[in-house]
């Protein structure tokens, strides 16, 4: 792997003499603030409004490279100094015209889901998808084995072999899972793109490892250190010794500034119900992204997936308008008493509503300079089962080199 390709062109940088050996160190922070509508809340859920402020991220990434040799370790401060906070910890090399990485990585689950943070169109990723895939803080980073190769210059295969259980410093157990995609462009030129991508894969879970109820917040995401949260829907219960298979659909357009992107992800939850009795569970986004100031999403190849423009066409920036709808519902449940229905975080279920939850989000990015932007998003949810529908107001200062 070209280690130099995945830097930020802004972080501290050496190079030996010889050009055998480098390293480069990189940072971001992401503060954010969020505001519930108390207004918006009704007596069927349990939730209270917990406004505040707080650090999202606060990573730093070292990387070096020696020769054909590369590692990356990146740790988490908004978490803290301790192992679960470590989020990417590999080595690689090249094998078989691509590269083979040992250690700690994301699994390749999606589109969205492989996007950096930094260059996110939106303050979070579409978390319906990542709830459908279990892709939490515990289960985001996993060790395991992982290799992509391109194909040709529009088409690339990733294939990773991981711990299903839980990422470093978690309570891992002997879990083992794969997620595998491929992704392909056949159009990518300066005022147009075409792209489109599949994941498919299986986690079984070890049976002392359960990773239990997977939950939504569909108006309002958590911080890392979980004191900010937001109204949610307990969508699949995942049992140990069971497993999860998903299968997901990627495409996107791009024309000039205008960028559309949706995703489809399908997953069959083993005996969540008990014994034969699986869920299935259907998440879906779809979402847009307009540069007033004339920029456009870069497509980044050697990850098959999308950024943030690093030139701009004014000196005070870019302006960036964006939108998305996300969806997600357990097809085999519904609102009520017994073992069949929705497990939802609410203090009165409407018996019988679909097992649901889908939010709007509007939202408008300043970027004052490649290194400094500016987010504010407005998200608008609606969960069935409780009825509740709840409004929050975000904004983020994002600093990353």
């Amino acid at each position: 792997m070209d280690a130099a390709a995945d830097f930020s062109r802004y972080g501290t940088a050496y190079k030996s003499d010889d050009g055998q050996f480098s390293y480069q160190i990189n940072a971001r922070l992401q503060y954010d603030a969020v505001r519930f509508d108390d207004g918006r809340l009704n007596n069927r859920t349990s939730f209270e409004s917990q406004d505040g402020s707080y650090f999202r991220r606060g990573y730093v990434t070292f990387n070096s490279k020696w020769g054909q040799w590369s590692a990356r370790f990146e740790n988490d401060f908004a978490i803290g100094i301790e192992l679960k906070a470590v989020r990417e910890f590999w080595i690689s090399h090249p094998l078989a015209g691509g590269d083979i990485l040992f250690g700690q990585h994301k699994p390749f689950r999606g589109l969205e889901e492989l996007a950096s943070s930094n260059e996110l169109s939106l303050m979070e990723r579409p978390s319906f998808a990542t709830a459908a895939l279990g892709a939490n803080a515990a289960r985001q980073f996993q060790p395991g084995v992982f290799w992509r190769r391109p194909l040709s210059k529009s088409l690339l295969l990733q294939l990773s072999v991981y711990n299903a259980d839980h990422g470093l410093g978690q309570s891992v157990g002997p879990g083992v899972g794969t997620a595998n995609r491929l992704s392909w462009i056949p159009v990518n030129t300066p005022e147009q793109l075409v792209y489109f991508g599949g994941s498919i894969g299986y986690d079984h879970f070890s049976k002392d490892a359960a990773p239990g109820v997977r939950s939504v917040n569909y108006a309002g995401r958590s911080s890392a250190g979980g004191n900010v949260v937001g109204p949610s829907q307990r969508i699949v219960e995942v049992g140990g010794d069971a497993g999860q298979f998903f299968t997901g659909l990627e495409a996107a357009v791009g024309v000039g500034a205008l960028h559309l992107q949706s995703e489809v992800v399908l997953t069959s939850n083993e005996d969540a119900r008990g014994p034969g009795r699986d869920d299935q569970v259907l998440s879906y986004y779809g979402q847009a992204s307009y540069f007033l100031t004339g920029e456009r999403k870069e497509y980044q190849s050697s990850k098959a997936r999308f950024g943030t423009p690093h030139a701009f066409r004014h000196g005070w920036g870019a302006v960036e308008l964006t939108a998305r709808y996300d969806s997600i519902e357990n097809l085999d449940r519904r609102a009520g008493a017994g073992s069949g229905t929705c497990l939802a975080n609410a203090a009165v279920a409407v018996v019988g509503a679909e097992c649901q939850t889908h939010s709007y989000t509007v939202g408008a990015n300043y970027y004052v300079n490649p290194l400094i932007r500016v987010m504010f998003n407005l998200v608008n949810g609606f969960d069935e089962v409780a009825d509740d529908h709840t409004q929050s107001y975000n904004l983020r200062m994002q600093i990353a080199f």
